[in-house]
């Protein structure tokens, strides 16, 4: 082939033979060269690279020549088609490298040449084409591996190892490659394997290398490096003098591969790769290689001794340093001793009954790797992992705890731990998995122990993070077999309930921090209008909201396993949910229903918060399943308990439309099944009903809430009639009394409307049996209800939902029949309104039509037949087809009815007169002898209505708004009367004119002043249908810039014509009453009042609020012409306004009312008090009749706002007149005000309407207490009114009234009686007033039955339902006025009593209000009160007697009459208090809601409370709390939430003696009695207080006792836990006392700082994070103490301490520190701070890793935000002025302290542990970055330089300097790891340095080149953090 390099045609033979001398090799001749002129250059420099002529090439030539030898490879190695030309370059390199010596010096260029030989040998042997020659080249490589320096070795070793793979895999067919047989290759393997098994015997040789002497030159000036590299075991660095080779800098010698500890770490994989085919070959060489493989994996390595040995050498650094690397590097090797062995050795080994020897290995290693070897430590792991998926496995059982321990794992390190905690918890789980069928029970609870506090850490990542949860979710089943062997199930149960706790926590963690802060983001994304990629939503762990939804799906589906493992794992005959795993469950569920949250954040966002991926609906979908099933695993006890906690959380969440479809599915999964349907329901309903209330305002923010509630339950009626609809039966009445009175009160109603329009939807569906019975007797009441809101005056959206409420009521056509006549304005209005209402209308129509005759439903429909045939016909003209087939086939049914309608004559209305034109456009027309004058009236009319419909196309609306707008402006026309303006204007009493914001009204009046001459009605009402139109668009959006500022002037203009016309000597001052018909010569001003009270009575709230500002600009144009309101009073404009205004509130549509009242409020604002006085009559009555007339109707908010309008009235009349206002004719008028206004109060007071009587006494009350009168007083002059119906009167028999009349009477007899008996008097001798209330009692004995059959007045049969309640709360509130009457106070008193025993609960309240009221005016009845108590006291004496009624009502009584209950009852009490409380525990299992024997048991309590003496109940604690405690056990914690409020109450005054028994033989130390204890001490009322200042006044003995922590045993750390915990309840209430409290925080402090606490600490590292709580409770309670003692810096200090664990998860330590501590300290405190640090350090007082934390926490954020500060500020912690230089600078003072010359070395700084090197190293940083604030000039004694003084900036420099440089070198020299930070500050400080040149001749030559270009230098983490760019430097420093 043209272009190929050609060899022998012939074909290759099988493999070729190559010499071991290469006798048989024929260098290259120039024929050869000729055959291959294509690439004669490259094959040139091969010949130059083994200078086969001999010495004439240089070494430089011979390096040049094999860079292009190597470079061109790859560009000719495509082109070999035969054997030759790799053949013979591969000859001539073997030759080349045997013929010439190796060299061990790295960097000499001879080396450099062979290193580049090895390279491209080790390339070109892979090519297909060469391995013909692979068998033939083994004996030549091996051969040269001998001689070869450690660097080349390793390269030829992969090199084997290459030619080993491609022959390891033999083709199919072929026999093993003879390759394996080799004996050089298999004596080879053999000596490596003898090696690796003579490994531990280099132990003495590395401790040998501190005494190893440098090679000595010979005589002749030579250094035999060859014989120097085969004594040491790694590099080795020696100083040499100037030669060809260095020029003085240190050199490198390698090691030879004899001896080489890298060499025998890369030869595993020799081993490994030839096992499988040479293990026999080795076995007859070795015999002994498995026993010996076996000894290296468990031998001691004698570790102790070489630490010994490092020790003694810390005054030779550099031989401990020498030590210290060959050390490092041993151990490296001795690492890969488990991966040979899991990889080659185990497969020599006949048995596996060595198979411990592996584990046992594996953790010793573990125990003595240096902390600084990483990657040791990962190729154990690695091999760990291999081994767990073998047979071998077995071996690693005894051991799983303990591979399963980070601690063990990764060692101390914090870098390892970094760069190795994923790693190895992902072969811990595998291990795990591979494993766990082995275990035992007590094992897996040590890995679950591991597993939870993996789960924990977030550091690890998500995706292993998921890896933990599947395993633990996997080994279910294996724990669970394992516990039913071993007969320990409980064991097995807890380990899935901690399982569940560390959920809980990680989904707290989900929603108190990953979600706030996506939120956050988001917000601030949308507030800067920036977009927001999917990788920047993320949490400070760095979780992607993606992964958290991820996470979230797959704890979820965890949840559900491991709650049917709980359940599986319950011993027989116990509950598989105890109390104390209840909190842990019910804050499972409620942080996993908020996290749905994460599936909806950012949905929302749109544009503004950028592209946030939305959760896909079937992930969605799996949440939502994966909760309700969670929930379902429940017990029903359990669920109960956890559903009745947890529904708030959905209530809240219900706020978010998109979070209301993700959790309605789960509650509509719940809702259904079988056994929680009850529970779910009942706890829905009572949740619902309990905020029915908020349903009535739109914008409550619950509103939209509890509708949704209402929709899933009503959607589950119609999806599950039966297990739903019972619940509904009792509550389906309440339901639609309080919704539709609600509806007549809410301002706006509309979700109320929605919830009954979901109701009907789901009762039109049929089957609901039980419900449709308790529905058809509130049918007339709801459809009259119904109809009477659809008949009103209605906004469009209210009209619309009304209309389909009466249409779809869910009865049937037969129980419907008898309303027809009710529905028929429904259906018309229906049929005549837009579509979607028409079809409506027309179904029912049709409907109606199929069941009925026609005669009976035409007689039905007859009131609207004609309106409803033409509704019919316009449907058949303009409707879609649908509804005209609908409209024909009803027209076709009704037939002659339908055919009369048509036929009947078009009625005529003929006019009196000739029709007026109205307003023309005249047009002059060429060729017509007159002016055209074309009517436009109706133009106006139509722009009006089209304004008005907001659903017309804009470009319509516009040219209604052009056409309104361009008549306005057309009908303005000078006013020919200007003069009268002028000369008004110009009078004195105009001279002080105000101003309206800047702009005079008076002034900007011009001659030329405008006005509307309205000469006939029809233009007078074009005009005001222009303004209405006007108003109209100013409420307008679209028109609203336009259409305001034309209102302004228009209604200005108005105003100060009426002024001109009715303010002025020559005004015609005409009442608007005067006015007729006749036409107008001058301007209208009323039009535009005409215009506003239309307006205000519109309907839409929108509009109606422009009719408001035309009121208000109105009065400020008065405000601005007068210089006082009172003289424009009197103007018929104002007063036309007034009534105009004051008709509307006596007009019939809410709307109007509504109008009126805002428009009546700036009236009262503006205009003078006089003027309010003389209205205030008329006010008052028009008030009270809008609340009259609002009776049953919609008032959208009226009444609120009339009860308000009606007391600023009051308030303003009746108040006392200032000192300019006591003219005695104001005077005379506000008297006869004030009786004019108390005489209609009373009128009112008597109202059928109960809104409109209670307002009335309201009224009279307020105005009593502004008057500062007696009620006796206000109403004397009113007495005869009074008497003419207290008591009543014509006719006095209470039987004339109706029962709505005798409640209104006797309220108001109640009323005035009891506030003027002077006035209001009853005359206890006079019969018939006597007879009343006698009359009122014997009504009162009869029930509702016996009322409606014996009285008249009570038969309300056909208004069904009704209620008698509010008819007898007024009737016992007005008996019991007569309390003092001898002739009926014993009747009144048993009525009263009989009431309090056996009345209706709903009357309980108020009767026993009744009674006491009775009870402290006379002593009657008591003597029965007694008789009563002691027949009951002898009945209780049997158990069963303690009814929860009467308990109930005992307790009522009781409240009532106290002095007659002694101790006795307390004692029956306390003896049955047990057996009940029994019996509520067993009928809670059967009930969904707290049952009444929980009440019952509580209101015993109360009882006992009431009547026992204090020693009584001190005596009986110990027994109520034993049973309480074991009682709420059984129910659940908050099941027994109502036990434990009476229990508060029971143990009131008695908190010494609480606490004393819980103190009382550790008894606070049992879980149970901690739970109760803390859950006292949480509560809210007067028995937690107690108890908070008993324990912090009189026994904060006890509390030091818990917290001594006198030894580390797990006694004295569960008592501390608690201590913690008590403290912490006691300091956030009161965290002052905390701080004030010496004793106590003195112990806490002693404890902090104890080594055993210490010591505790260091050994729940890992643990989960509950087991932090008490950590960090600790922590916060010390930071209490430092918040308010800032100045206490010891206890600042001792803070630090454990702080970087125990507050990790939240951060709350750098909050506190830079939020708290740091803003509250002086510039001089924060110098005394850091010199006190430095002190420390000096005198070596404390820990290194202490004083490390102390930096890194607290003197770093401290620093950093003072040098943020103010420079005076700076300068004031920086230097103190009164020490001498330079001890006055603090930064000298630092520098002074790390290089202090009384020391043991200069160096002082260099011999610190880690960890305070790196907290000196950011604190030097810090320096650095604001050098120029600490004063630079200042001079530094530099120890180095032999006392002499250099600038503080170089000093400070070469410093730092000095420290990084060290950080790093050790980082690569010495295998340290350090983490990345450190890195980053280090190569930060090195980078500022250099660009200074200032620390060039301080730096080590390797970290020199990296900033001088010398040589290419790489980090092992890449600068993408930090860039600089850097100088480039001479070498001279320049």
């Amino acid at each position: 082939m043209e272009g190929s390099l050609q060899g022998e045609q012939n074909e290759a033979p099988p493999a070729r033979q190559i010499s071991a001398d290469f006798s048989s090799f024929t260098p290259t001749t120039n024929a050869w060269f000729e055959s291959n002129a294509m690439h004669k250059s490259w094959l040139t420099s091969a010949a130059i690279v083994a200078d086969v002529r001999g010495g004439r090439y240089g070494i430089a030539d011979r390096q040049k020549a094999a860079d292009d030898l190597l470079d061109g490879l790859d560009a000719v190695s495509g082109s070999f088609t035969g054997y030759d030309v790799a053949e013979r370059i591969v000859i001539l390199i073997l030759r080349t490298l045997k013929s010439d010596r190796a060299c061990f010096i790295q960097e000499d260029p001879q080396n450099v040449i062979r290193r580049t030989m090895v390279r491209f040998l080790h390339r070109i042997l892979q090519l297909e084409v060469c391995k013909i020659v692979h068998e033939s080249v083994l004996l030549h490589i091996l051969q040269i591996i001998e001689m070869e320096n450690e660097e080349n070795g390793i390269h030829l070793l992969r090199t084997l190892m290459e030619i080993i793979k491609i022959h390891r895999q033999p083709i199919p067919g072929q026999q093993v490659s003879s390759i394996f047989a080799h004996r050089d290759l298999i004596a080879f393997v053999t000596k490596m394997c003898r090696r690796w098994t003579s490994l531990p015997t280099l132990v003495s040789q590395v401790l040998e290398l501190s005494d190893l002497e440098p090679p000595v030159p010979g005589p002749d000036g030579a250094v035999d490096h060859e014989a120097f590299a085969g004594k040491i075991l790694s590099s080795f660095v020696l100083n040499v003098k100037s030669s060809s080779v260095s020029t003085g800098n240190p050199v490198v010698i390698l090691p030879k591969t004899n001896s080489s500890l890298k060499f025998l770490a890369e030869s595993v994989m020799i081993i490994m790769f030839s096992q499988s085919n040479m293990r026999q070959r080795i076995e007859e060489t070795y015999p002994s290689f498995s026993q010996d493989a076996l000894f290296i994996m468990v031998a001691n390595l004698q570790a102790d001794r070489v630490e010994e040995r490092i020790a003694s050498l810390e005054d030779q650094p550099n031989k401990q340093a020498r030590v210290i690397g060959a050390w490092h590097e041993f151990m490296l090797t001795y690492c890969k001793v488990p991966q040979l062995f899991a990889y080659a050795t185990r497969h020599f080994c006949k048995s596996m009954d060595d198979a411990n020897a592996f584990g046992d290995g594996c953790l010793k290693l573990f125990g003595i790797c240096p902390k600084e070897i990483v990657w040791g430590r990962r190729d154990i792991l690695g091999a760990i992992k291999h081994i767990a998926n073998t047979d071998w496995k077995i071996g690693l059982v005894p051991f799983v705890p303990q591979l399963l321990d980070l601690d063990t794992l990764l060692g101390p390190s914090h870098s390892v731990r970094d760069l190795l905690k994923a790693t190895a918890v992902s072969v811990a789980m595998d291990v795990f998995n591979f494993v766990k069928s082995h275990l035992k029970l007590a094992t897996f609870d040590q890995v679950i122990t591991l597993c939870v506090s993996y789960f924990s850490d977030r550091s690890i990542g998500i995706s292993h993070h998921l890896i933990i949860l599947r395993t633990m979710t996997s080994t279910a089943d294996a724990i669970i077999l394992t516990a039913k062997e071993e007969k320990k199930l409980e064991e097995g149960r807890l380990m899935f309930m901690r399982i569940l706790s560390m959920l809980a926590l990680r989904l707290k963690i989900m929603v108190k921090s990953s979600l706030p802060l996506y939120k956050q983001k988001l917000k601030s994304a949308a507030a800067q209008g920036t977009l927001l990629d999917l990788t920047d939503l993320i949490d400070h762990s760095g979780l992607v909201l993606t992964e958290q939804r991820a996470l979230l799906r797959h704890i979820l589906t965890a949840i559900r396993s491991l709650l049917m493992c709980v359940r599986e794992c319950t011993t027989e005959g116990q509950p598989p949910i105890l109390p104390e795993d209840l909190k842990v469950l019910t804050q499972l569920c409620k942080y996993a229903v908020k996290a749905a949250e994460l599936f909806v954040v950012g949905n929302g966002a749109g544009s503004k918060a950028g592209l946030i991926p939305q959760a896909p609906k079937t992930v969605e979908k799996e949440y939502t399943e994966n909760l309700a099933d969670a929930m379902k695993a429940f017990p029903f006890d359990v669920y109960r308990d956890i559903f009745q906690h947890i529904f708030g959380t959905f209530i809240e969440l219900f706020k978010d439309e998109q979070l209301q479809q993700v959790l309605s599915a789960s509650l509509n999964c719940l809702i259904p099944y079988t056994g929680f349907s009850g529970i779910t329901t009942t706890t829905m309903l009572d949740v619902g009903m309990s905020q029915f209330s908020d349903l009535a305002e739109s914008n409550n923010e619950y509103s939209a809430s509890v509708l949704k509630i209402f929709k899933i339950l009503f959607g589950a009626v119609s999806l599950y009639p039966k297990e739903v609809e019972q619940y509904f039966k009792p509550l389906l009445q309440k339901i639609f009394h309080q919704g539709f009175h609600l509806c007549m009160r809410a301002k706006d109603p509309m979700n109320i409307l929605l919830m009954f329009r979901a109701f009907f939807r789901a009762m039109g569906g049929g089957g609901h049996e039980v419900l449709y019975h308790d529905f058809l007797p509130n049918l007339p009441m709801i459809l009259q209800v119904l109809c009477t809101f659809h008949s009103q005056r209605q906004k469009p959206a209210y009209r619309d939902i009304f209309i389909e409420l009466c249409l779809i009521v869910p009865v049937r056509l037969s129980t419907l029949m008898p309303h027809i006549s009710l529905l028929a304005p429904a259906i018309l209005t229906a049929m005549q309104g837009p579509p979607s209402s028409s079809s409506q209308g027309l179904r029912t129509l049709e409907l109606c039509v199929d069941n009925m005759s026609s005669d009976y439903l035409y007689e039905q429909l007859e009131p609207v037949k004609k309106e409803l045939m033409k509704a019919l016909w316009s449907i058949m003209l303009t409707g879609t087809p649908n509804m005209q087939t609908v409209a024909l086939r009803f027209l076709g049914k009704m037939c002659g009815h339908a055919l009369k309608t048509i036929r009947e004559p078009q009625q005529l209305h003929p006019k009196a007169g000739e029709d007026e034109l109205g307003p023309c456009v005249v047009m002059n027309l060429p060729g017509l002898p007159e002016t055209l004058q074309v009517p436009i009236y109706r133009t106006i009319e139509e722009a009006y209505k089209t304004l008005l419909e907001q659903n017309t196309e804009l470009n319509i609306r516009n040219g209604a708004w052009n056409v309104i707008q361009s008549y306005l402006l057309g009908i303005i026309r000078p006013d020919p009367s200007t003069q009268v303006l002028e000369n008004l204007l110009q009078h004195q009493g105009f001279k002080q004119a105000g101003k309206t914001n800047g702009y005079s009204l008076v002034t900007s009046l011009s001659p030329e002043t405008a006005y509307v001459k309205c000469l006939d009605e029809k233009n007078r009402s074009a005009a005001q249908i222009c303004l209405q139109g006007l108003m109209v668009a100013a409420a307008t959006k679209d028109f609203r810039k336009s259409a305001m500022p034309l209102l302004a002037k228009f209604v200005r203009h108005f105003s100060l014509m009426a002024i001109v016309q009715q303010g002025s000597a020559h005004s015609k001052a005409e009442a608007p009453a005067a006015r007729d018909r006749q036409p107008l010569e001058c301007i209208d001003p009323y039009v535009i009042l005409d215009a506003i009270s239309v307006i205000l009575g519109h309907e839409e709230p929108a509009i109606s609020k422009t009719g408001d500002a035309g009121v208000i600009l109105i009065l400020e144009t008065l405000k601005a012409v007068y210089e006082d309101l009172k003289f424009c009073v009197s103007l018929p404009f104002l007063n036309y306004l007034f009534e105009k205004l004051h008709a509307m509130c006596y007009e019939k549509v809410w709307c109007s009312k509504a109008g009126a009242l805002n428009g009546i409020s700036p009236l009262i604002d503006y205009l003078p008090l006089t003027w309010t006085i003389e209205m205030s009559v008329l006010l008052t009555r028009a008030l009270m009749f809008v609340l009259r007339d609002s009776f049953q109707n919609m008032t959208y908010g009226t009444i609120d706002v009339t009860k308000e309008l009606l007391e600023r009235i009051l308030r303003r009349v009746l108040s006392p007149l200032p000192e300019d206002l006591t003219s005695s004719d104001l005077q005379a008028t506000r008297q006869q005000a004030i009786t004019e206004i108390t005489k209609e109060l009373i009128m009112n007071s008597t109202s059928v309407v109960e809104e409109v009587r209670n307002q009335a006494m309201s009224a009279l009350q307020l105005s009593a207490t502004i008057l500062n009168q007696s009620m006796s007083e206000l109403l004397q002059c009113h007495e005869r009114l009074i008497h003419d119906f207290v008591p009543p009167k014509r006719p006095t028999s209470m039987k004339a009234y109706q029962m709505s009349h005798q409640t209104a009477l006797l309220d108001a007899n109640r009323f005035f009686v009891t506030h003027a008996p002077n006035v209001a008097k009853y005359d206890p001798n006079a019969k018939e007033d006597m007879d009343v209330v006698n009359e009122i009692l014997m009504f009162l004995k009869n029930d509702d039955k016996a009322l409606q059959e014996n009285y008249q007045c009570f038969d309300f049969r056909q208004y069904h339902p009704i209620s008698f309640l509010p008819y007898r709360i007024s009737a016992y509130r007005f008996v019991s006025v007569f309390a003092t009457f001898p002739a009926v106070n014993v009747q009144v008193h048993r009525a009263l009593f009989d009431a309090v025993l056996s009345g209706s609960e709903e009357l309980l309240d108020v009767v026993c209000e009744c009674l006491k009221k009775f009870a402290s005016e006379t002593t009657v009845g008591e003597t029965f009160v007694v008789d009563f108590i002691t027949s009951v006291k002898n009945r209780l004496q049997t158990t069963a007697h303690w009814t929860n009624d009467l308990v109930e009502r005992l307790s009522r009584l009781q409240s009532i009459y106290p002095q007659h209950f002694n101790e006795e009852v307390a004692q029956l009490a306390i003896a049955a208090l047990p057996e009940h409380l029994d019996g509520a525990v067993m009928e809670q299992k059967e009930v969904p809601h707290v049952c009444d024997g929980v009440k019952k048991c509580a209101t015993m309590l109360t009882l006992i409370n009431r009547t026992a003496s204090h020693a009584f109940i001190a005596e009986r604690i110990p027994l109520v709390l034993e049973k309480i405690m074991q009682t709420e056990q059984t129910l659940m914690s908050r099941n027994g939430r109502t036990l434990t409020n009476a229990l508060s109450t029971f143990l009131q005054g008695h908190a010494a003696s609480v606490v004393d028994w819980f103190f009382e033989g550790a008894r606070v130390l049992e879980g149970k009695w901690t739970v109760y204890f803390e859950k006292l001490l949480k509560g809210k009322d007067v028995m937690a207080s107690e108890l908070k200042d008993c324990l912090t006044t009189q026994k904060v003995g006890l509390l030091t006792n818990l917290i001594s922590f006198s030894d580390d045993s797990d006694h004295e750390w569960h008592s501390l836990s608690i201590g913690i915990r008590i403290i912490y309840l006691l300091t956030k209430k009161e965290a002052k006392w905390l701080a004030d409290s010496g004793e106590v925080t003195a112990v806490m402090r002693t404890v902090w700082a104890k080594p055993t606490f210490s010591a505790r600490l260091k050994r729940i590292f890992h643990q989960p994070h509950e087991t932090w709580e008490t950590p960090v409770k600790f922590l916060v309670l010390l930071m209490v103490y430092v918040r308010i003692h800032p100045e206490d810096l010891d206890a600042l200090f001792e803070m630090a301490k454990h702080s970087h664990r125990s507050l990790a998860e939240g951060n709350h330590w750098r909050r506190f520190v830079e939020l708290q501590v740091v803003m509250s300290l002086s510039p001089a405190s924060r110098r005394t701070m850091f010199l006190k640090w430095l002190d420390m350090v000096k005198n070596k007082k404390e820990d290194e890793d202490y004083l490390a934390d102390i930096a890194e926490l607290v003197i770093q954020p401290v620093l950093k935000q003072q040098f943020q500060a103010s420079a005076a500020e700076v300068d004031q912690m920086i230097n103190d002025r009164t020490q001498p230089l330079p001890m006055q600078n603090m930064v000298a003072v630092a520098l002074q302290v790390l290089l202090s010359t009384d020391m043991k070395s200069p160096s002082f700084v260099m011999r610190m542990s880690d960890g305070l090197k790196t907290a000196c190293l950011k604190l030097l940083g810090l320096f650095i970055e604001n050098i120029d604030k600490c004063t630079p000039d200042v001079k530094v004694t530099f120890p180095c330089a032999g006392g002499s003084s250099l600038p503080l900036l170089k000093t400070l420099d070469a410093t730092a300097s000095k420290l990084a440089t060290h950080i790093l070198l050790r980082k690569d020299s010495d295998h340290i790891q350090v983490d990345t930070a450190t890195v980053f500050q280090a190569q930060h400080i090195v980078a500022v340095v250099s660009a200074r040149m200032i620390a060039i001749p301080h730096l080590p030559p390797v970290l020199r080149s990296l900033f001088t270009g010398k040589r290419k230098y790489q980090p092992p983490i890449p600068f993408r953090t930090y860039q600089y760019k850097l100088v480039s430097m001479s070498s001279d420093g320049g």
